[in-house]
């Protein structure tokens, strides 16, 4: 990360230490009840799952960012270190969250009311030039739910699953997540219950984000 370690920032805490693309280390999850009385609060139970990141298509890819806390940066912003011409970042999010009654409408899928769901965040953002960055991303022993790519989705989602404290950026771009697939811009697609492929085409002036909705184990 350009000789910027994000363990050595007060503000920023990873699991594990440096980033690395392999399976994310499991930490305790912070348990979100929306709407719960305080014993069916108490009877949550489950743990969100860890990752594996496979490169395809080049050398621009992503890396395991660790859980995302308080303090991060993911705005358009060069000194932040998840801000990267090389790489971009997967990061453990927030869950397990019990979803409302009239439960989750995310780009991809309806999430039912009462399901239990982690998130991890998505982000690239280079520095000084134009970025593709590209992995196949798979999630063993869960399945994927849903995925959020365009603004006004990642807004409808961050009540839900946005991390307290974090600066998220107010200018994602717009993810075309039913396409594309062979082309040079932005792409979601879901390959396996557990596997997705991500592609983010992303200019020196922009960041791009995504939300990935996953069942909890």
């Amino acid at each position: 990360m350009d000789g910027v370690r994000p363990q050595d920032l007060s503000r920023r805490k990873l699991i594990g230490g440096t980033a690395v693309g392999a399976a994310a280390m499991w930490a305790a999850p912070s348990v979100t009840t929306l709407g719960l009385s305080k014993a069916a609060a108490a009877s949550a139970t489950g743990y969100c799952p860890g990752f594996v990141i496979s490169a395809f298509d080049g050398a621009t890819t992503f890396t395991d960012g660790g859980q995302l806390t308080s303090g991060a940066d993911l705005t358009e912003n060069n000194a932040s270190p998840w801000s990267n011409d090389a790489t971009g970042y997967v990061f453990s999010e927030t869950g397990p969250v019990q979803l409302p009654a009239a439960g989750y409408q995310s780009e991809t899928a309806f999430i039912p009311g009462g399901t239990w769901v982690c998130s991890i965040y998505i982000h690239g953002s280079p520095t000084s030039r134009t970025s593709r960055y590209r992995m196949t991303l798979t999630i063993p022993g869960a399945t994927v739910l849903g995925y959020d790519g365009r603004d006004a989705n990642l807004s409808n989602s961050d009540p839900l699953f946005a991390v307290a404290g974090v600066d998220y950026n107010g200018g994602a771009r717009s993810h075309e997540w039913n396409g594309n697939s062979g082309g040079s811009g932005d792409y979601f697609g879901q390959t396996a219950a557990d596997t997705v492929e991500v592609r983010m085409a992303v200019a020196n002036c922009c960041v791009d984000h995504g939300r990935l909705f996953v069942s909890c184990l």
